[in-house]
């Protein structure tokens, strides 16, 4: 087990400090207290800001705020209980989000894209967290629960009009083949955006998908 509050608290309230005069560190960085390594790890992009939450509540204080994985009847953590369970894993996965920043998919690619105030400095700092996180692991079977995580991962490298890569951010290691890939010989699915929204023929296909794993 990592434990995230313990470890890595320090270095992820230093990248808030750095940018707490920032727009996009406006929030607290939200973590889960700890990440268990399980046999099958769903990596997703950051924690979004739900309709029940007070937005002054989790303006940013200098601490990080964590939580633990919500119950079988989530919205969106509910999916992971459903596809464990479907591949004869119940109880046997975790997740885990690459960045701590709470937001839409949108706004993440808005700090990504906002050069003026080093949006993209903001992003890498906190994936180098992540990728020490991640080292720690030791799944059977991943899944990147969507196409911006797995470019985050640099599973899809960043390229420029002349095909030379220009952004790799995390750097990962994969080996990819014609019909699969694998990171460091841990067999990588790339899912489509998993969320609440998540259709139940798209969840019994990537079922089936990690059954053949």
């Amino acid at each position: 087990m990592i434990n995230i509050s313990e470890s890595f608290s320090t270095d992820i309230i230093n990248v808030w400090n750095k940018y707490k005069d920032i727009y996009f560190a406006k929030n607290s960085p939200l973590t889960p207290i700890s990440v268990v390594s399980k046999d099958l790890l769903f990596i997703g992009l950051n924690p979004s800001i739900r309709k029940n939450i007070n937005i002054e509540e989790i303006k940013y204080k200098g601490v990080m705020d964590t939580y633990k994985v919500s119950h079988c009847n989530d919205k969106y953590f509910g999916k992971f209980y459903t596809i464990s369970e479907g591949v004869g894993k119940t109880n046997n996965w975790t997740h885990f989000d690459l960045l701590f920043y709470r937001g839409s998919q949108a706004e993440v690619i808005n700090v990504i894209k906002d050069d003026e105030n080093n949006g993209c400095s903001f992003i890498y700092e906190q994936l180098m967290i992540s990728k020490k996180i991640l080292e720690g692991l030791n799944p059977k079977i991943i899944v990147i629960c969507n196409k911006l995580a797995a470019e985050l991962t640099g599973y899809n490298k960043t390229k420029d009009k002349n095909g030379n890569e220009i952004r790799k951010w995390m750097d990962l290691p994969f080996e990819i083949g014609e019909t699969s890939q694998t990171l460091n010989g841990i067999p990588v699915i790339i899912a489509k955006q998993i969320n609440r929204f998540y259709k139940d023929a798209e969840l019994q296909r990537l079922i089936e998908t990690i059954k053949h794993q």
